[in-house]
């Protein structure tokens, strides 16, 4: 990720020593305490910034529901006058020409006939009119549904993934397997969401293999989008987690008696409350401060990786 600095600390200390012991816990305490800040700085203002980013969301929301509200109305209204007009013209012409069949004056019939175009034209410039403006309101609506084949969104999916892989070195394939089968949709917004899927996937720079899945379940079609380059074996799983526990042991030897009140209870609170949180938000466990400083003091003693970005 993006590394920034948020501040200077320096440290006085009062005697010079070489052991190895000493330099480790100074360099833990100046970690500890550049998380502190790092949350009491830069959390905060990432929070306010989601705050704006969801508010922006919000009036965005609110200006598509107004337009979408005044598009039912003027669609209400044209389709209702259509509606009169077309009960009301055709029966008024249908009473001129029946009037017309038993009429001898020949001025008089020429004035009805005279009459009965003015109608036909009234009526259908009217028409006309009326109809073109609901016409345009529905062509202003931003999402329809309609039948969606999935070989179509698969093929749009892939041209896209084509597109935006062209510039990037890494060696990275998208696996597209689907059934012939359809679904209703807005085809717009599913191109977007496997396009947002795509982008999120290639945020991580790693070579390997994205799969994309659409078949039919049930009543339904499932697509499955996975990532392969993020899969791990339970062997490797168990090894990077005991990093970031051996990590907690540390935190432990340095914060002492403190150790539950820093550490222990913040992280049992993220570990089990926030978890529904963090699945629907995707938010790695590491970003609670407790967290990412136990990957960092067992990844510094132990020399190996621990669960550095997961979502758990």
């Amino acid at each position: 990720g993006e590394s920034r600095c948020v501040g200077v600390m320096g440290l006085r200390c009062a005697f010079l020593s070489g052991k190895e012991d000493d330099r480790l816990m100074l360099e833990l305490v100046t970690g500890y305490v550049a998380n502190l800040v790092y949350n009491a700085i830069e959390l905060v203002a990432q929070k306010y910034r989601d705050i704006e980013a969801a508010q922006d969301e919000s009036r965005r929301v609110l200006r598509e529901e107004n337009q979408l509200h005044v598009q039912n109305m003027v669609l209400d209204n044209c389709l209702s006058t259509i509606k009169h007009e077309t009960i009301y013209y055709p029966n008024r012409i249908k009473q001129i020409i029946e009037r017309l069949r038993g009429m001898e004056d020949v001025h008089e019939e020429r004035k009805q006939v005279e009459t009965m175009s003015e109608l036909v034209t009234y009526y259908k410039d009217v028409f006309t009119i009326l109809s073109s403006c609901a016409s345009r309101q529905l062509e202003e609506i931003t999402f329809r549904r309609g039948v969606v084949d999935t070989r179509e969104l698969a093929d749009a999916a892939h041209r896209y993934f084509k597109r935006v892989t062209r510039k990037i070195a890494i060696p990275l394939e998208l696996d597209i397997q689907t059934e012939p089968v359809s679904m209703v949709g807005d085809m717009v917004q599913l191109k977007f969401l496997l396009e947002n899927l795509i982008n999120e996937a290639l945020t991580y720079k790693l070579a390997g293999r994205l799969e994309l899945h659409m078949f039919k379940e049930g009543n339904f079609v499932r697509v499955n989008f996975i990532d392969r380059r993020q899969e791990y074996t339970q062997e490797e799983l168990a090894r990077k987690l005991l990093v970031h526990e051996y990590g907690h042991t540390i935190q432990s030897l340095i914060l002492g008696p403190l150790y539950l009140i820093v550490i222990g209870i913040p992280s049992t609170l993220w570990g089990f409350l926030f978890a529904k949180k963090r699945y629907e938000k995707q938010i790695p466990y590491c970003a609670f401060f407790t967290e990412s400083w136990a990957n960092k003091c067992g990844e510094y003693v132990t020399k190996e990786e621990s669960i550095g970005e997961m979502i758990l």
